[in-house]
């Protein structure tokens, strides 16, 4: 027989607890009435389990996001215009001339960064291709950019630049 008060094992036919002194209560019959033996109650570690493995997988979820190039990263904007100092006559014909790119490169991300600016001239040869750094643009910030570059043969119609991040 199990004591109700403290739960030790006590002999069948015992009145009192022989460990805490507890006094059992008599059934009709004259039998003292204990309590059953119950086993002892399982432990949910499996349940633990899942939740501790969930919150890490939250936690790094959100730290990747938190770092990620993606949420945290620069966005550059410009505003870029051409000039060249050709005398075509008014007819477009390719000549010799220098063209200068000009203009203002900002930073609307959340992270500095370095781009360039990708500056495409039709030349007489064909296609020529450019990468200029346009320098270090803070969060915020921006920067004057100038390009100036001479050419033997050059078509000024066909001068294209945009913000690109650098190659």
């Amino acid at each position: 027989m199990i004591c109700p008060k403290c739960g030790s094992e006590t002999p069948p036919a015992s009145i009192f607890c022989e460990k805490c002194g507890a006094q059992f209560g008599i059934a009709v019959g004259g039998a003292p009435v204990g309590l059953p033996a119950t086993p002892p109650k399982k432990k949910r570690v499996w349940l633990i389990i899942p939740i501790v493995i969930a919150a890490l997988l939250f936690g790094f979820i959100i730290f990747a996001a938190i770092t990620s190039p993606y949420v945290r990263s620069p966005r550059y904007n410009s505003n870029l215009a051409f000039t060249t100092d050709m005398d075509d006559g008014g007819s477009y014909a390719p000549g010799p001339g220098t063209v200068t790119v000009y203009g203002e490169v900002s930073n609307d991300g959340t992270a500095p960064g370095n781009p360039s600016v990708y500056i495409k001239v039709f030349t007489g040869y064909g296609n020529e291709s450019f990468y200029v750094p346009a320098g270090l643009i803070q969060p915020g910030g921006s920067v004057q950019f100038s390009w100036t570059h001479h050419f033997d043969q050059l078509n000024p119609l066909t001068v294209q630049a945009w913000t690109t991040f650098p190659e």
